[in-house]
Order: structure tokens, then C-alpha cells, then sequence
């Protein structure tokens, strides 16, 4: 057996790409807006080599990208941290998995550079976009990520463009109740209540 922690909202997706294995969920009912880990459970005659060895090279990566993380001396930008993870994005190519995992990543590190780094809003900003886009278009389109996409074209003032975000969370994940929720505020700012109906 082989065992992984992954966000809760992949889960669904590694079902299906390797069939027999089982996903507990490990943050339910605690409605974090990441939407959470979960731990997957697989036979191992279902995952193969090429791909185990794949996932301990990103590993590695991902380790390396952490440590750049939190060796970054208070106070300054992040630009070495994400080089560390972008300079090695040519070994996850191609895997879903791996790409959700490298540009959620790398969506996060821009957040924070954002906040904390550079604080360059607007770029950073840019950035975040190009990122979550990316995470949905080369690797799984989880809940969580098209809900970031979703609370991105709200803030742009794309109303219709969030909607559709949300609905395809709540579509990946209708357990995933901070994506049906955004939907809800969604829904009632497009629909405002008719006359008659506010009194």
C-alpha cells in the first residue's frame, strides 16, 4: 500500500486515476477555505513506477522550495524561494497531480511575497492569477482552486465570471461548503429580490 496527504478537493481525482484505493477525508466539518487534507490510501500494483519515482523527485523539490521558505531572512522578498520551485517545474510536467501541488505552490508564495515579501500588490496580484488559471488548466480542477478563481474575478468586479468559478466548485466538491456559500452571495447579488418580496 502507499499512502499520501493530499487537499481534501484531490481526492476525488486520485480515486480515479488509480482505482482500489481509499480517501479520508481529514478536515471535514471544519470548513477551511484550502478545503483541507485528506489521506489516500492505494494498492500499490495501482500506481506505476514511473510515477512513484516522479512524485519523490517532486518531493525533494517541494522539501527544498520549504526550506528555502523558512531560511528567508525576515523582511525580504521571495524571489529566491520561487525560483527554487520554478527552476525545477520541468519535472512535474505533465502529471496533474504534481501540477495542482507546484502551482498552488506557487500561488501561495506569491500571497505571501505580496504581504509580507515585496508587498508589489499589483504584481504579485498579477501573478496569483496566472497561478491558480494555470493550477485549473494543467493540473485537476479541484474545488478549492476554482474557488480562488472565483473570489479573483469577484474582486475584479466579474460578476458572471465568479459565478460560473463557483458553480464549478460546488460542481468538483458540493460537500465544499465555503464554494456553495460564495455561490449563495453570488446568486443574490445577480438575482436581487423582486418587489413584493423584501417587506
Amino acid at each position: 500500500m502507499v499512502r499520501g496527504l493530499a487537499n481534501d478537493n484531490l481526492g476525488m481525482f486520485l480515486l480515479d486515476r488509480f482505482p482500489g484505493g481509499r480517501w479520508i477525508s481529514l478536515d471535514e466539518g471544519l470548513d477551511r477555505e484550502d478545503g483541507g487534507l485528506g489521506i489516500g490510501v492505494f494498492p500499490l500494483r495501482s500506481l506505476p513506477p514511473k510515477d512513484l519515482k516522479i512524485w519523490l523527485d517532486a518531493y525533494r523539490i517541494f522539501d527544498g522550495t520549504a526550506y528555502a521558505f523558512l531560511d528567508r531572512p525576515t523582511g525580504t522578498g521571495y524571489s529566491e524561494v520561487i525560483q527554487s520551485l520554478t527552476r525545477n517545474h520541468a519535472v512535474m510536467r505533465n502529471d496533474p497531480l504534481l501540477e495542482s501541488c507546484y502551482w498552488e505552490k506557487l500561488y501561495y508564495l506569491y500571497l505571501q511575497n505580496s504581504a509580507f515579501g515585496d508587498k508589489n500588490k499589483d504584481e504579485n496580484l498579477k501573478m496569483c492569477v496566472g497561478t491558480i488559471a494555470s493550477a485549473l488548466r494543467e493540473g485537476y480542477p479541484a474545488a478549492h482552486l476554482y474557488n480562488e478563481w472565483g473570489a479573483y474575478l469577484l474582486k475584479a468586479g466579474d460578476l458572471q465570471g465568479a459565478k460560473k468559478a463557483f458553480q464549478q466548485a460546488v460542481k468538483a466538491n458540493p460537500r465544499f461548503r465555503i464554494a456553495r456559500e460564495n455561490l449563495k452571495t453570488i446568486l443574490n447579488k445577480s438575482n436581487p429580490p423582486k418587489a413584493g418580496n423584501s417587506g
